[in-house]
C-alpha cells in the first residue's frame, strides 16, 4: 500500500510540474525547473496565416548595435535575426497581444512606417503564447513590417528596458552607429508622438 501510495504521488508531482513538497527532515525539496515552456512561432498554420497579412520576412542586418546578443525568430516563420546586427537609425517595438495599448497603437506603427520607408521598423512580439492572434493583429493593423518572436523573453534585461515586473508596450530607438539612443514604456496615441520621438533622439528631419 505505501508502495503504491508513492508512486501515485510521484505521479501526480510529474504531472504538477514538480511542485515543491517535503522530505522526512522537513526541509523541502529543491525541484530546478525544467525551463520556459516552449512556444511555437512557426508552424504550417502560421506560415499560411502570415501570407494573409503584408508583413515582409525578417532580414539579418549587415551592422552591428549595441541591442543584446540575442537570435529570434520570425513570427510566423521566415529568418531568424541576430538583434546586433541591426543598425540604426532604427525605430523597434516591444509589444505583445495580450497588451491592450499595444493592440491600439499598432496602426499608428503601420501608418508611421508607411509614411516614412528611410526609418526602418521592427517589431518583437515580447512573452507572447498567441502567436497566431498577434498574426491577426499586425493584419487587421495593416503591419508591413518585420516582426520578430522572443515567446521566452530572452530580450528581458539585457540592455532593452524589458522587465517583468513592468509593463508594454516599449519603444527602442537604434541610432545610426549602432548605440540605443532612447528606449522607454510609451504608449503612441498618433504618428506625430512618433515622429517627435524619432525627430528628438535620432536627430532624423522627417
Amino acid at each position: 500500500m505505501r508502495r503504491a501510495l508513492v508512486a501515485v504521488c510521484a505521479v501526480a508531482l510529474f504531472a504538477a510540474g514538480c511542485a515543491p513538497s517535503a522530505k522526512s527532515d522537513n526541509q523541502p525539496f529543491i525541484v530546478d525547473q525544467i525551463g520556459p515552456p516552449k512556444i511555437v512561432v512557426d508552424s504550417p498554420a502560421l506560415r499560411a496565416l502570415k501570407k494573409t497579412t503584408d508583413v515582409p520576412d525578417c532580414q539579418p542586418g549587415i551592422g552591428s548595435s549595441d541591442l543584446p546578443e540575442v537570435t529570434l525568430p520570425c513570427l510566423g516563420g521566415g529568418t531568424a535575426v541576430d538583434l546586433r546586427s541591426l543598425s540604426g537609425p532604427m525605430v523597434i517595438n516591444v509589444w505583445a497581444y495580450w497588451c491592450t495599448p499595444c493592440r491600439d497603437e499598432m496602426p499608428k506603427y503601420a501608418d508611421f512606417a508607411r509614411q516614412h520607408p528611410d526609418v526602418p521598423v521592427v517589431g518583437i512580439d515580447y512573452g507572447d503564447t498567441n502567436p497566431d492572434e498577434a498574426l491577426r493583429l499586425a493584419r487587421d493593423s495593416g503591419v508591413a513590417f518585420p516582426l520578430l518572436a522572443d515567446p521566452n523573453g530572452l530580450t528581458g534585461g539585457r540592455k532593452l528596458a524589458v522587465n517583468p515586473d513592468r509593463t508594454l508596450p516599449i519603444i527602442v530607438l537604434v541610432a545610426a552607429d549602432g548605440s540605443i539612443a532612447w528606449q522607454g514604456y510609451q504608449q503612441i496615441h498618433d504618428v506625430a508622438e512618433l515622429e517627435g520621438l524619432v525627430r528628438e533622439h535620432l536627430g532624423i528631419d522627417l
